[in-house]
């Protein structure tokens, strides 16, 4: 192969491996391409954790209480391979779950309660499947300011997804209207087919 030919042959995979790093190494950025709004909900700024391991999240809200919130993170395994079969998103549903139930040990919440441990499976806009790990939970939580009592309904589901984990966690009153519930399905359909393209468009971009 000529000189000129392997030189331009070098760049070229040095661009790839830095556009691939650029997007592995920032969830962030993925998390900002995500919508301000979706009907009711309204996003929160992404934040980034000091732990580089922890990536990163962001969180939206409606009025009624429903609270969403997306993590992409690594815990510094470098690529996560795709899909539910891997150990460390397996580990990492498990951790969830243990999460909620530490902060039932240090008296956040009540009762907890895992009410199902099913996979479930997300039929995105752009026509393709998404099978993620999945745990259905409920609490009773207190609220410091008014004192109030709630029964919480919450639910993790999880997916490695172009090197990162994929956690989504949400929140939300146990009893609600059909119309609220509709409206939680459409937002995660939307959120998680919006991740699944950026993703896969940063990597095509270096391929």
């Amino acid at each position: 192969m000529p000189a000129m030919k392997k030189m331009l042959l070098a760049a070229v995979l040095l661009a790839v491996a830095a556009a691939n790093t650029f997007a592995k190494d920032r969830p962030e950025a993925v998390l900002r391409s995500l919508p301000a709004q979706y009907k009711a909900f309204n996003a929160e700024e992404p934040f980034l954790y000091q732990d580089k391991r922890l990536g990163a999240s962001i969180g939206y809200n409606d009025e009624a209480g429903i609270a969403i919130t997306v993590y992409l993170y690594d815990l510094g395994r470098g690529d996560i391979e795709d899909g539910t079969g891997s150990a460390v998103v397996r580990e990492a549903k498990e951790a969830a779950v243990a999460d909620i139930r530490q902060a039932e040990k240090m008296g956040y919440y009540r009762n907890v309660k895992v009410v199902s441990d099913a996979d479930a499976t997300f039929g995105l806009i752009n026509g393709q499947s998404l099978r993620m790990l999945s745990a259905q939970l409920t609490y009773e939580f207190t609220d410091e300011l008014s004192g109030i009592t709630q029964q919480v309904a919450s639910a993790v589901y999880l997916t490695g997804m172009q090197g990162y984990i994929c956690k989504i966690r949400v929140s939300r009153p146990a009893v609600l209207d059909k119309d609220r519930e509709d409206g939680i399905q459409d937002i995660l359909v939307a959120l998680l087919t919006a991740l699944k393209d950026f993703v896969g468009s940063a990597v095509q971009s270096g391929s």
